[in-house]
């Protein structure tokens, strides 16, 4: 399964991303070019090279961006969406695996416009593209294609893992129990900043508030509240 998704998420690369860019991109590096390939393992990286570059996208990756909201939190492109709104914040397989695409193409365009100095990857060259690529309606219109393949594959934007398979993002006054110390803090979260999440409750009977990150809260999270804690 995961060789059919990953094999579908290249030819959309190519398609939805390459293609459409690609008179624009040898304009700014003549003979510059584009391969996608699949990974074996979890790394899933762009590297560039004079003129051709190469996006890898791990397998394992695909696998873990579409087991559950806790194995695709360990992704940078998760706190991504969460921070920076994107696909208002909805975490589903089709975003986070939408995400992925989107995070290494804005790799290339990075490196292709001289925006990626040496120990500079993740800056705000990289961040104003990356968000040029989702509020221009290029992720969307790539996460609709992805739609359509994983339909095709008689797959549901859905989590595989039975806890989560319409995971929604954690919200202000949810209840959460939670390991905290050597013991369980009680609490609900009153905050949400980000990736962070402020909780408030109680351990051993005294009020606590902590931050956790969202990836570390989330099988805590409970789908009702106690009035207990209000």
């Amino acid at each position: 399964m995961w060789k059919d998704i990953t094999d579908r998420l290249l030819t959309i690369s190519e398609h939805c991303l390459w293609l459409p860019k690609k008179e624009w991109a040898q304009k700014q590096k003549p003979g510059v070019t584009l391969t996608f390939k699949a990974g074996r393992g979890k790394r899933t990286y762009h590297r560039g090279g004079n003129p051709d570059h190469i996006i890898t996208i791990g397998k394992k990756c695909v696998e873990e961006n579409f087991l559950s909201p806790l194995t695709a939190s360990k992704w940078l492109h998760f706190r991504e969406i969460i921070d920076r709104g994107y696909f208002d914040r909805q975490i589903s397989p089709s975003t986070m695996l939408t995400g992925i695409l989107c995070h290494e193409f804005a790799h290339f365009v990075q490196v292709l416009l001289g925006a990626r100095p040496r120990g500079s990857v993740h800056n705000d060259a990289f961040y104003k593209i990356l968000d040029r690529i989702h509020h221009n309606g290029h992720a969307e219109k790539i996460r609709n294609t992805l739609l359509t393949h994983l339909s095709n594959l008689s797959l549901k934007d859905q989590f595989l893992e039975e806890e989560f398979p319409n995971f929604k993002y954690p919200n202000i006054n949810d209840t959460v129990e939670i390991p905290y110390l050597e013991g369980t803090l009680f609490g609900k979260i009153r905050a949400i900043n980000g990736s962070n999440v402020t909780i408030e409750g109680y351990f051993c009977g005294q009020r606590t508030r902590t931050t956790k990150s969202i990836g570390e809260i989330l099988e805590y999270v409970k789908p009702k509240n106690r009035s207990d804690f209000i």
